[in-house]
């Protein structure tokens, strides 16, 4: 039987023979595609959650402070947890959908 090995960026695609990654044992012949993806290294995961949380800091921070600084003397006259929903009604959408694409894609630009 040959064995075929396609290889994609993330992926190895392995047909009839056995395939040993990642401690996984499948037994020959292989009847069906067997997809198993590459790990990545684990500096490189560590630096992207690092990059991830950057992003999320440096796009809160600011939001927070801006709508504190502009609307916190009206919001402290509400009780505490009135004063959270306002605040988490307004800033999630705002984080979501515009502040960590925004960020996001500067960021992408440098490596």
């Amino acid at each position: 039987m040959k064995t075929f090995k396609i290889h994609a960026s993330a992926l190895i695609l392995d047909f009839g023979h056995f395939l040993f990654e990642f401690g996984s044992f499948i037994p020959k012949p292989l009847k069906y595609l067997c997809i198993v993806q590459k790990q990545e290294p684990k500096k490189t995961i560590q630096m992207k959650k690092l990059k991830s949380t950057f992003i999320v800091w440096i796009a809160i921070y600011p939001a927070i402070t801006g709508i504190l600084l502009l609307f916190g003397e009206y919001l402290n006259h509400l009780p505490l947890l009135i004063r959270t929903l306002i605040l988490t009604l307004v800033l999630v959408p705002l984080m979501v959908y515009f502040l960590i694409p925004f960020w996001t894609k500067v960021f992408s630009k440098v490596k």
